[in-house]
């Protein structure tokens, strides 16, 4: 193996050594969840009520035979409660607390102590009053009625609240947490470890409509996913089966919420994955030892640190297909890349001392170390810009958006947080912003976007030609050229006069600083300010040399007397 080739090795091996440690310390403090109760919220399907105010939404064929489709996964209006009817006078204080909470059932005192005519404390049963026995009657019937039509509302009321708790959470804390459909429910016990938890998951996204107001759960455009962290690798298990498990469900159009073949597919995880496990159609019971898989769809909150690990694996999976490594990864790994310069580094271009490089087209008001960031994108593959928070980072991506969009490339921009990409899209000029699409957190706004970049776009093609374009960008062109003109020549001057308090002043043959010609002016300010000024550089002298010669032969010649 030549250098070279050593050095694509060694990077190539320290990569790989530094993703696995990241993968082994991201594991280790986040563990995967193995039982849906580890989640920070989870609602079963099974447990929704059956409200008017709550919809769950059903899988249905498209009309075209293309793969199930449905408006939303589960919808929950705020439903309208209803007061308890209160009960008779003649039973009021016989009725025991939580009679007004339908959930409840009805209790009453067997016995009260109460005042006779003579004022005595007397032991009083319900019973010995046939008028409050029929009141008793009359009213639990009618209470009951209102308990049993008012529970589900309650129930409805109960889950409406909790979306809402759901809705802020992922409002304040968006970055960080994901709502999830999940089914294919699994219990499997494996000695000390339980598994309880979906296979199957679908990340949605929680809408409210304040105006009815609802949530509506809706499905995002990110493809179903496999939990593979559901079948821990040990002994008496083949993780292959975990690969092609994966295989099968990328090649078909299975979903939390699918039919029949969604079913199916749980079936024949199920048949290949223990020879004493077996599918349910419903929730799966308890479970000793063998697997039991079910269908349940359950809505539940996680964290995004799962995105962390698949990050990792496909990285690695990279490096194992000899896929090249970026530069940036070999720097990070203490491995400069090399050329054909005898093997060193290929060195930074130097900054030019023209000014601007009239071929970097920026859209906002730059400074020299923006133009030399374009400069040093335009000869390598990587550049990093650090700085503190109001520096202007995200004024400089949009200043080189504006460049890379002008020379028709495409521009991908990554960031931890969503409040970085709005912040960002905001430093955009107002005529590039259409073509800037956000794939957010919530695939709504993304998809808002992006219709308004389509319209943005057929608006300008219907409103322009070829040739008025091609006529704009030359009179734009033209433009930019006389206005860098006139740049440039200021920029000459400005550095002429800054120049000119520190360069040297040559006169007579001799040299001067400026500020010994400075003081050597002032000194003979009141015995030569006879000269007439300003003096214009280059002007002709105000009189002939012989004139001058005679006009000093003068101090001579004139007595103080003449």
């Amino acid at each position: 193996m030549d250098t070279l080739g050593q050095k694509e090795a060694a990077v190539r091996d320290r990569t790989r050594q530094i993703f696995r440690f990241l993968q082994t310390l991201h594991d280790h403090r986040n563990p995967a969840k193995l039982r849906i109760q580890d989640h920070l919220w989870f609602r079963w399907f099974s447990g929704f009520p059956r409200h008017e105010s709550v919809e769950r939404g059903r899988r249905e064929p498209e009309a075209n035979g293309g793969p199930s489709a449905t408006e939303f996964s589960l919808r929950a209006r705020r439903p309208k409660l209803t007061a308890a009817p209160r009960p008779p006078k003649d039973i009021a204080e016989w009725v025991e607390p939580g009679w007004d909470d339908p959930a409840r059932e009805l209790t009453f005192l067997p016995h009260r102590k109460t005042l006779d005519e003579d004022g005595r404390t007397v032991e009083v049963a319900l019973g010995d009053d046939p008028l409050r026995i029929e009141a008793r009657r009359s009213w639990e019937q009618v209470r009951n009625s209102w308990a049993l039509a008012e529970r589900p509302a309650r129930q409805a009321m109960e889950l409406y609240e909790a979306l809402f708790t759901v809705w802020g959470w992922i409002e304040r804390e968006s970055e960080r947490v994901e709502l999830v459909l999940g089914d294919g429910i699994l219990r499997w016990t494996r000695g000390p470890m339980v598994v309880y938890h979906p296979i199957l998951l679908q990340r949605v996204e929680l809408e409210f409509d304040d105006s009815v107001p609802e949530f509506r759960v809706v499905e995002t455009n990110h493809p179903v996913e496999f939990y593979s962290s559901a079948f821990p690798a040990g002994e008496d298990f083949d993780t292959r089966k975990v690969m092609a498990f994966q295989r099968e469900l990328d090649g078909g159009s299975f979903h939390p919420l699918g039919g029949q073949d969604t079913s199916d597919f749980f079936r024949s995880i199920a048949a290949r994955l223990s020879a004493q496990a077996e599918f349910v159609a419903d929730h799966p019971r308890p479970s000793t030892a063998a697997p039991i898989l079910g269908r349940d769809p359950v809505l539940f909150l996680r964290s995004r640190s799962q995105g962390y690990t698949a990050a990792i694996e496909a990285i690695l999976k990279a490096l194992e297909r000899d896929d090249p490594v970026p530069v940036c990864l070999a720097q990070v790994v203490g491995l400069e890349p090399t050329d054909d310069n005898n093997g060193e580094p290929e060195p930074s271009p130097r900054p030019s001392p023209s000014g601007p490089n009239p071929e970097i087209l920026f859209s906002k008001a730059a400074n020299p170390e923006q133009f030399e960031i374009a400069r040093r994108l335009a000869t390598q593959n990587s550049i990093l810009v650090q700085g503190p928070p109001g520096t202007g980072k995200s004024h400089t991506i949009a200043n080189l958006i504006g460049h890379l969009l002008a020379e028709g490339k495409n521009v991908l921009v990554t960031s931890h947080t969503t409040k970085a990409l709005n912040i960002l899209r905001s430093h955009v000029v107002e005529e590039l912003r259409p073509l800037c699409v956000s794939l957010l957190e919530s695939d709504a706004d993304s998809r808002h976007q992006l219709e308004a970049a389509v319209n943005a776009i057929v608006s300008r093609l219907t409103t322009s030609d070829e040739v008025r374009l091609r006529k704009e960008g030359e009179s734009f062109k033209c433009e930019r050229a006389r206005l860098q003109a006139i740049v440039d020549n200021t920029e000459q001057q400005l550095r002429l006069a800054r120049e000119a308090d520190y360069l040297p002043i040559g006169f007579g043959g001799k040299s001067h600083t400026p500020s010994e010609a400075a003081r050597w002016v002032a000194a003979g300010q009141e015995t030569q300010s006879w000269i007439p000024g300003p003096a214009e550089a280059g002007a002709p002298l105000p009189l002939a040399p012989d004139e001058i010669r005679f006009l000093y032969q003068s101090n001579s010649l004139l007595t103080v007397a003449d």
